[in-house]
């Protein structure tokens, strides 16, 4: 009988030294869901450098449709999720004040583009009034694009290539998105780009869901957090993905 209870008390530590993340199922090079259905990504790698690696806790990453991983941290169904905070997110989630990672938003055009120089050096989204600007299906950041028309196609691949073969004038996107589906393309030589100053330093940050066990824990993850930009290892996981 002794054996028996001390065995269920191990399963019950086990299940619950564990943290559950949410993904979008489609969001490389941030996350997603290769063919054998298990999470890929640079978010996994630097959240399980943070918990297994530094503080001995299994991670769960499991990848949804986005506005279902994020109803699943809402209710507690799942224990965070890295994403921009927003005052909805903020209603049901704390977040690290360190964040995960951060990017800038890049605007690319092609190379020998004549008017490069003005294009990088734009300032807002109605400076681009006028260039023919493209982008894929689902881009967060043209969505916002309201001065003038934008192709879309169905991904960025295609996009950047046809920038890079003067289809178009314009692209732009986190950096490490453009870095990392222009090596993919084949287009990394073909084209140039610069931060586009019309957004800020986008800063994803670890959300923990209010309903979930973590939350006393917070200031800790965020002290590990802090560890990995400050040694070095956040720009080396981040290196790997810039190089694919």
């Amino acid at each position: 009988m002794a054996i028996i209870v001390f065995h269920a008390n191990f399963v019950f530590a086990e299940a619950t030294s564990e943290i559950r993340f949410a993904y979008t199922s489609a969001g490389a090079p941030y996350c997603w869901e290769d063919n054998s259905g298990r999470m890929q990504g640079v978010f996994i790698d630097l959240l399980n450098e943070v918990f297994e690696k530094r503080m001995g806790i299994r991670t769960v990453h499991k990848g949804y449709p986005w506005s279902r991983a994020q109803r699943m941290v809402e209710k507690g169904e799942m224990d965070a999720f890295c994403t921009i905070a927003t005052p909805i997110r903020e209603k049901y989630a704390d977040f690290c004040p360190t964040p995960i990672l951060s990017s800038e938003v890049l605007i690319v055009t092609w190379k020998d583009n004549p008017g490069k120089s003005r294009i990088l050096g734009l300032k807002s989204l109605d400076d681009l009034k006028g260039y023919r600007v493209i982008t894929y299906r689902g881009n967060g950041f043209a969505s916002t694009y309201k001065g003038g028309s934008i192709t879309q196609v169905e991904n960025s691949i295609k996009a950047l290539q046809l920038v890079a073969i003067n289809r178009y004038d314009v692209f732009f996107d986190l950096g490490l998105h453009v870095k990392y589906y222009s090596r993919i393309a084949g287009v990394e030589n073909d084209i140039v780009g610069a931060p586009f100053a019309a957004y800020p330093v986008m800063k994803f940050r670890l959300g923990i869901s209010r309903r979930s066990k973590w939350m006393s824990r917070i200031a800790e993850i965020n002290n590990v957090i802090r560890e990995i930009h400050e040694d070095g290892t956040y720009d080396a996981i981040l290196s790997r993905y810039k190089q694919m």
